[in-house]
């Protein structure tokens, strides 16, 4: 995850002086953004839009344009990846909303220029430092989420070999016992034979020493099944 002072290494005094001179001004339509942002991603109606979610959004926004992160805010952009994903939300989707972000605020401020008839530089490079910082921390939550499914795609597919592993081993163990017994009741039946029995007794000699070493072959199967479920 990426750390608090990383982020905040980034902003001094001035731009997070302009920073809050940048959301007092885009505060007035930020309902109006986030409404707009939700219907966008969830494909919904603005009366779907539930008010508790615009708080949230507001809080965070104003956080970020003042330069100021937080452990809960670090945990929440990771937990809302981790939704968005079970949602089935495409994450190029969520990408394009922090296009969205920065055009929205920097229409705000554009607005504020005319009006004034003064560029603020500063206003607008705290947006855009803001909008960065928020993408920097859902691209690390999304590719932290993308590492645990695929680690545990991995060991799924790893309990999966391993059983399977199991499974052919239990067989041949199944045939080297039947092959033993066989092997067994050649040989008794070749000494009943007597001496026209011998080469058959032979051969059920070696038929029982195959399947003995066929035994100890499926046992060190079994172990580097458990070594590999293990590791």
């Amino acid at each position: 995850m990426l750390e608090i002072a990383r982020l905040e290494s980034m902003w001094d005094a001035k731009l997070r002086s302009a920073g809050e001179r940048a959301y007092a001004i885009i505060e007035p339509e930020i309902e109006r953004i986030m409404r707009n942002i939700y219907v966008f991603m969830f494909n919904i109606r603005h009366d779907e839009v539930k008010q508790e979610q615009i708080e949230r959004g507001q809080i965070k926004l104003k956080n970020i344009m003042r330069g100021q992160f937080s452990e809960e805010y670090l945990t929440t952009q990771h937990q809302t990846i981790n939704a968005l994903l079970a949602q089935g939300i495409d994450y190029v989707t969520y990408l394009m909303v922090y296009d969205f972000y920065h055009r929205e605020c920097a229409l705000c401020l554009a607005k504020e220029s005319l009006r004034t008839g003064q560029v603020d530089e500063d206003m607008f490079a705290a947006v855009h430092l803001a909008i960065q910082c928020d993408m920097c921390v859902s691209m690390d939550a999304n590719f932290r989420a993308m590492e645990a499914q695929n680690r545990e795609q991995r060991e799924q597919s790893i309990v999966a070999q391993n059983q399977e592993i199991r499974r052919i081993a239990a067989n041949i163990e199944k045939l080297s016992d039947r092959t033993r017994m066989l092997a067994l009741n050649a040989t008794i039946e070749a000494a009943h034979a007597g001496e026209a029995g011998r080469g058959f007794a032979v051969v059920a000699h070696e038929v029982q020493a195959m399947a003995m070493q066929v035994h100890g072959a499926t046992k060190e199967i079994e172990k580097l099944a458990d070594r590999s479920a293990a590791a």
